[in-house]
């Protein structure tokens, strides 16, 4: 931990994502996206209990995950202005775990 190594109390994390772009083209140009992201870690190692740490159970560590799922659309003219919304929902279990 000192050296800024891998933390060996942390399972390690895995990051998938995965996007999704529609554009028209037109006399006013609109871009719709949609967005999707996923942390989680699923570590095999042997857990070893902190005996620091009277409260927590190293050696039965949960599952941790995140997901978030996002929306955008934009609406681009010179004329006009820009314009953008976008909204996301973020779910997320244990992610004090999580270290991607």
């Amino acid at each position: 931990m000192y050296d800024n190594d891998a933390n060996p109390s942390r399972p390690s994390g895995f990051v998938h994502h995965a996007h999704l772009g529609l554009a028209i083209e037109g006399e006013v140009p609109l871009v719709f996206g949609l967005h999707y992201l996923s942390n989680f870690a699923q570590d095999e190692r042997d857990q070893i209990d902190d005996p620091k740490t009277q409260f927590i159970n190293e050696g039965q560590r949960p599952t941790p995950h995140m997901t978030v799922i996002g929306a955008d659309f934009r609406m681009i003219n010179n004329y006009l202005g820009n314009f953008a919304i976008a909204a996301s929902y973020a779910d997320a279990t244990y992610a004090q775990l999580l270290t991607a």
